[in-house]
């Protein structure tokens, strides 16, 4: 379907696309592991080397199951804050390594310690299990100040972004040291498609309005929706943490963010949204070869940089 959204691409972003082809992350009907062995392929192809002057450590957080991974980037001048970064990939595909390059160069750029989580993922361990992890890490943060600050950033990517803002949503209701600040990119929150961006870009490049259905009900299991696994069945958003809102032109879930975004102003809460001209869902992959995603980067950068001050 590249070919459809030819013209309308940026020109960055299509020849990224147009050489995302040849190392394709495969396709949601593909069996589970086929998935996650494509995309751990796919992200490896693209993956930049890790930022300079940028630490990493492998470490563990315990839970109730086990321990749960997380990996810890820190610069030479980190700030007192942290950025707890939750990666994308449809909750069923995506670990600290296909990530990793986008968190040390967020460390990097912001001065931040950046914190990645290895969360548990469906199908095997359906809802509520990826967001428990989460929740548990972001505890763990905020009961260590002296070693990650007072203020806590929640970040993520697509399923990520979706587990950051369900953060936010809890730390309101459970009254929890609330995040600095909550920074969503291209987050898919609701799985609504009777929204426009779904019916208009049913068939986009990336990830399709069918992907954007088989995620969620993977994700999801046998468990009936609620508020902190889908953020837009949420009744109230007074009172969370102010949003940065990153979405894509060119991406089925772009009317998730911009509503999410519409209902925190709605209510109060300050949110500021930017919309990445002729870019689709995955742009961050495409931060070294587009101008367009570059800018979007360094635009989360700068978000972050300020909830952290």
């Amino acid at each position: 379907m590249l070919e459809k959204y030819r013209a309308r691409l940026e020109p960055g972003m299509l020849d990224y696309l147009c050489r995302s082809e040849r190392t394709s992350m495969g396709d949601s009907g593909d069996p589970v592991d086929e998935q996650r062995r494509r995309y751990r392929e796919y992200c490896a192809a693209w993956r930049a080397p890790r930022a300079a002057g940028v630490a990493a450590r492998d470490d563990s957080v315990a839970a109730g199951h086990g321990a749960i991974p997380i990996r810890v980037y820190r610069g030479a001048a980190a700030h007192a804050g942290s950025v707890l970064y939750l990666h994308g990939g449809g909750w069923i595909v995506g670990d600290l390594d296909t990530h990793d390059d986008v968190c040390s160069e967020l460390a990097r750029h912001t001065g931040a310690q950046v914190v990645a989580v290895d969360y548990r993922l469906a199908p095997e361990y359906p809802y509520p299990a990826a967001f428990d992890d989460c929740c548990r890490v972001l505890d763990h943060l905020h009961a260590d100040p002296v070693r990650f600050g007072e203020r806590v950033v929640v970040a993520g990517d697509s399923a990520g972004g979706n587990l950051a803002a369900a953060l936010a949503l809890r730390a309101r209701d459970l009254e929890l040291p609330a995040p600095a600040g909550q920074v969503l990119i291209y987050p898919g929150l609701c799985g609504d498609q009777s929204l426009p961006a779904y019916r208009e870009l049913c068939d986009a490049p990336v990830i399709s309005s069918n992907d954007a259905g088989y995620y969620l009900r993977t994700y999801l299991g046998q468990r009936a929706p609620d508020s902190y696994a889908v953020p837009l069945l949420a009744s109230d958003y007074s009172a969370l943490a102010p949003a940065y809102v990153s979405v894509a032109e060119l991406d089925p879930l772009r009317d998730d963010g911009l509503v999410y975004a519409e209902k925190l102003l709605a209510a109060g809460v300050s949110a500021e949204v930017f919309v990445a001209t002729g870019l689709t869902h995955s742009f961050l992959r495409a931060r070294h070869a587009s101008a367009g995603a570059g800018d979007a980067f360094d635009r989360i950068a700068k978000a972050i940089v300020a909830f952290l001050r």
